[in-house]
Protein backbone atom coordinates (compact mmCIF):
# COMPACT_ATOMS: atom_id res chain seq x y z
CA UNK A 1 0.00 0.00 0.00
CA UNK A 2 1.33 3.44 -0.93
CA UNK A 3 0.62 7.01 0.10
CA UNK A 4 1.77 9.06 -2.90
CA UNK A 5 2.13 12.82 -2.70
CA UNK A 6 4.20 15.93 -3.26
CA UNK A 7 6.34 16.97 -0.29
CA UNK A 8 4.49 18.83 2.49
CA UNK A 9 1.12 17.35 1.55
CA UNK A 10 0.26 15.97 4.99
CA UNK A 11 1.45 12.38 4.61
CA UNK A 12 2.73 12.20 8.19
CA UNK A 13 -0.64 13.35 9.50
CA UNK A 14 -2.44 10.81 7.32
CA UNK A 15 0.09 8.11 8.18
CA UNK A 16 -0.37 8.66 11.91
CA UNK A 17 -4.11 8.10 11.49
CA UNK A 18 -3.56 4.96 9.41
CA UNK A 19 -1.16 3.59 12.05
CA UNK A 20 -3.87 3.95 14.72
CA UNK A 21 -5.65 0.97 13.12
CA UNK A 22 -4.42 -2.34 14.61
CA UNK A 23 -4.34 -4.01 11.19
CA UNK A 24 -2.41 -1.20 9.51
CA UNK A 25 0.98 0.43 9.91
CA UNK A 26 2.68 3.41 8.34
CA UNK A 27 6.33 3.69 7.31
CA UNK A 28 7.77 7.16 6.68
CA UNK A 29 9.48 7.97 3.36
CA UNK A 30 11.45 4.84 2.57
CA UNK A 31 13.35 6.49 -0.29
CA UNK A 32 13.94 9.89 1.35
CA UNK A 33 17.71 9.62 1.66
CA UNK A 34 18.38 7.17 -1.15
CA UNK A 35 15.94 7.15 -4.10
CA UNK A 36 16.38 3.84 -5.95
CA UNK A 37 18.06 3.89 -9.33
CA UNK A 38 16.71 0.54 -10.53
CA UNK A 39 13.47 -1.38 -10.15
CA UNK A 40 15.40 -4.21 -8.46
CA UNK A 41 16.70 -1.89 -5.73
CA UNK A 42 13.24 -0.40 -5.29
CA UNK A 43 11.70 -3.87 -4.93
CA UNK A 44 14.34 -4.98 -2.42
CA UNK A 45 13.73 -1.86 -0.32
CA UNK A 46 9.95 -2.24 -0.41
CA UNK A 47 10.16 -5.94 0.52
CA UNK A 48 12.00 -5.02 3.73
CA UNK A 49 8.76 -3.52 5.04
CA UNK A 50 6.45 -6.43 4.30
CA UNK A 51 4.78 -7.81 7.42
CA UNK A 52 2.81 -11.05 7.73
CA UNK A 53 0.16 -9.75 10.13
CA UNK A 54 -0.53 -6.15 9.13
CA UNK A 55 -0.94 -4.15 5.93
CA UNK A 56 1.84 -1.59 5.55
CA UNK A 57 1.43 1.85 4.00
CA UNK A 58 4.65 3.25 2.54
CA UNK A 59 5.15 6.98 2.02
CA UNK A 60 6.57 7.73 -1.45
CA UNK A 61 6.87 11.24 -2.88
CA UNK A 62 6.61 12.09 -6.58
CA UNK A 63 10.33 12.71 -6.94
CA UNK A 64 11.09 9.24 -5.52
CA UNK A 65 8.87 7.26 -7.88
CA UNK A 66 11.04 6.95 -11.01
CA UNK A 67 12.54 3.49 -10.47
CA UNK A 68 9.55 2.27 -8.44
CA UNK A 69 6.89 3.36 -10.94
CA UNK A 70 6.56 -0.11 -12.45
CA UNK A 71 6.10 -1.61 -8.97
CA UNK A 72 3.36 0.84 -8.10
CA UNK A 73 1.24 -0.58 -10.92
CA UNK A 74 0.75 -3.65 -8.71
CA UNK A 75 0.11 -1.78 -5.46
CA UNK A 76 -2.87 0.07 -4.05
CA UNK A 77 -2.21 3.80 -3.96
CA UNK A 78 -3.74 6.63 -1.96
CA UNK A 79 -2.96 9.88 -3.78
CA UNK A 80 -2.88 12.70 -1.21
CA UNK A 81 -3.26 16.16 -2.76
CA UNK A 82 -3.37 19.73 -1.45
CA UNK A 83 -5.73 21.98 -3.41
CA UNK A 84 -4.41 25.26 -2.03
CA UNK A 85 -1.05 25.69 -3.77
CA UNK A 86 -0.19 28.85 -1.85
CA UNK A 87 -0.73 27.23 1.55
CA UNK A 88 1.22 24.22 0.33
CA UNK A 89 4.10 26.41 -0.88
CA UNK A 90 4.15 28.36 2.38
CA UNK A 91 4.33 25.15 4.40
CA UNK A 92 7.63 24.30 2.72
CA UNK A 93 8.96 27.84 3.11
CA UNK A 94 8.05 27.85 6.78
CA UNK A 95 9.79 24.52 7.43
CA UNK A 96 12.95 25.69 5.65
CA UNK A 97 12.95 29.05 7.43
CA UNK A 98 12.60 27.50 10.87
CA UNK A 99 15.32 24.98 10.08
CA UNK A 100 17.70 27.76 9.06
CA UNK A 101 16.78 30.06 11.98
CA UNK A 102 16.76 28.03 15.21
CA UNK A 103 16.65 31.25 17.23
CA UNK A 104 13.31 32.10 15.60
CA UNK A 105 11.97 28.65 16.39
CA UNK A 106 12.92 29.05 20.05
CA UNK A 107 11.58 32.61 20.32
CA UNK A 108 8.25 31.80 18.69
CA UNK A 109 7.73 28.35 20.22
CA UNK A 110 4.50 28.03 22.14
CA UNK A 111 3.29 31.54 21.30
CA UNK A 112 1.41 30.68 18.13
CA UNK A 113 3.43 33.22 16.16
CA UNK A 114 5.12 32.69 12.82
CA UNK A 115 7.76 34.58 10.85
CA UNK A 116 6.64 37.05 8.23
CA UNK A 117 7.87 35.57 4.96
CA UNK A 118 7.72 37.75 1.83
CA UNK A 119 5.74 36.33 -1.07
CA UNK A 120 8.11 35.36 -3.89
CA UNK A 121 5.80 35.24 -6.90
CA UNK A 122 8.41 33.70 -9.24
CA UNK A 123 9.31 31.03 -6.67
CA UNK A 124 5.66 30.23 -6.07
CA UNK A 125 4.86 29.95 -9.77
CA UNK A 126 7.80 27.60 -10.31
CA UNK A 127 6.63 25.46 -7.38
CA UNK A 128 3.02 25.34 -8.60
CA UNK A 129 4.02 24.42 -12.15
CA UNK A 130 6.29 21.61 -10.99
CA UNK A 131 3.66 20.26 -8.61
CA UNK A 132 0.98 20.30 -11.32
CA UNK A 133 3.28 18.56 -13.80
CA UNK A 134 4.21 15.76 -11.40
CA UNK A 135 0.66 15.33 -10.11
CA UNK A 136 -0.63 14.93 -13.66
CA UNK A 137 2.18 12.52 -14.54
CA UNK A 138 1.53 10.12 -11.68
CA UNK A 139 -2.24 10.45 -11.16
CA UNK A 140 -2.85 7.33 -13.25
CA UNK A 141 -1.35 5.26 -10.40
CA UNK A 142 -3.97 6.28 -7.83
CA UNK A 143 -6.71 4.00 -6.54
CA UNK A 144 -8.26 6.73 -4.44
CA UNK A 145 -7.55 10.43 -4.11
CA UNK A 146 -7.81 12.26 -0.80
CA UNK A 147 -7.56 16.02 -0.41
CA UNK A 148 -5.70 17.47 2.55
CA UNK A 149 -8.25 20.24 2.98
CA UNK A 150 -11.15 17.74 3.10
CA UNK A 151 -9.34 15.69 5.74
CA UNK A 152 -8.42 18.57 8.03
CA UNK A 153 -10.63 21.53 7.17
CA UNK A 154 -7.33 23.43 7.63
CA UNK A 155 -7.44 22.79 11.38
CA UNK A 156 -5.71 20.43 13.77
CA UNK A 157 -7.90 17.34 13.91
CA UNK A 158 -8.24 14.37 16.26
CA UNK A 159 -9.75 11.85 13.86
CA UNK A 160 -10.08 11.51 10.09
CA UNK A 161 -13.52 12.20 8.58
CA UNK A 162 -15.69 9.10 8.25
CA UNK A 163 -15.64 9.19 4.45
CA UNK A 164 -11.82 9.01 4.45
CA UNK A 165 -11.82 6.28 7.09
CA UNK A 166 -14.16 4.17 4.97
CA UNK A 167 -12.12 4.69 1.79
CA UNK A 168 -8.81 3.83 3.49
CA UNK A 169 -10.09 0.75 5.33
CA UNK A 170 -11.93 -0.57 2.30
CA UNK A 171 -8.87 -0.09 0.07
CA UNK A 172 -6.75 -2.05 2.56
CA UNK A 173 -9.44 -4.69 3.07
CA UNK A 174 -9.57 -4.23 6.85
CA UNK A 175 -12.34 -3.62 9.36
CA UNK A 176 -13.68 -0.08 9.33
CA UNK A 177 -12.91 1.90 12.48
CA UNK A 178 -12.14 5.53 13.44
CA UNK A 179 -8.60 6.58 12.47
CA UNK A 180 -7.04 8.76 15.17
CA UNK A 181 -4.60 11.50 14.21
CA UNK A 182 -1.52 11.85 16.43
CA UNK A 183 0.72 13.92 14.14
CA UNK A 184 0.00 17.66 14.22
CA UNK A 185 0.76 20.24 11.58
CA UNK A 186 3.85 22.38 12.12
CA UNK A 187 2.82 25.33 9.96
CA UNK A 188 -0.14 27.70 10.36
CA UNK A 189 -3.32 26.76 8.54
CA UNK A 190 -4.16 30.41 7.94
CA UNK A 191 -0.99 31.14 6.02
CA UNK A 192 -2.37 34.43 4.67
CA UNK A 193 -1.79 35.95 8.11
CA UNK A 194 1.94 35.30 7.80
CA UNK A 195 2.83 36.08 4.19
CA UNK A 196 3.66 39.62 3.11
CA UNK A 197 2.08 40.05 -0.32
CA UNK A 198 4.12 41.69 -3.02
CA UNK A 199 2.56 44.79 -4.55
Amino acid sequence: MIIMAYQRSGTHMLGSAIASHPQLRYVDEIFRNNPPQTVEVAMATIQQYEHPDVMTYLDIKYNQIAAAEELLWEMRVIHLVRRDDRAHWFSGLYKNYMGQHPEARQALAGRGEYPMIPFDRAGFEKFAARKARLMAKFSYLEDIRLYYEDLTGNHQIAVLPEQAEIAICDLAGVERRPLTVTETKDAPANYRDYILEDQ
